[in-house]
C-alpha cells in the first residue's frame, strides 16, 4: 500500500453503507470481555443479548 500525495486513503470493502460487516471480521466474544462489558455498565444485561453472546463463548 502506497501513501496517495503522502497520505494513506481508505480502502474499500465492497459493501455499501447501509450492509452490515461480514461476521467474519468481527473477533469471537470471550467471557473475558463480557466480563470486562460488566464492569464498565453493570446496570445492562450483556449475557441476554444475542449480539455479544454465542454458543461458542468461552
Amino acid at each position: 500500500m502506497m501513501p496517495i500525495a503522502g497520505y494513506f486513503v481508505p480502502g474499500n470493502l465492497g459493501i455499501r453503507g447501509d450492509s452490515q460487516l461480514p461476521e467474519k471480521l468481527y473477533a469471537p466474544m470471550t467471557n473475558e470481555d463480557l466480563r470486562e462489558l460488566e464492569h464498565i455498565d453493570p446496570f445492562r444485561a450483556w449475557r441476554s443479548e444475542k449480539k455479544f453472546v454465542k454458543d461458542h463463548c468461552s
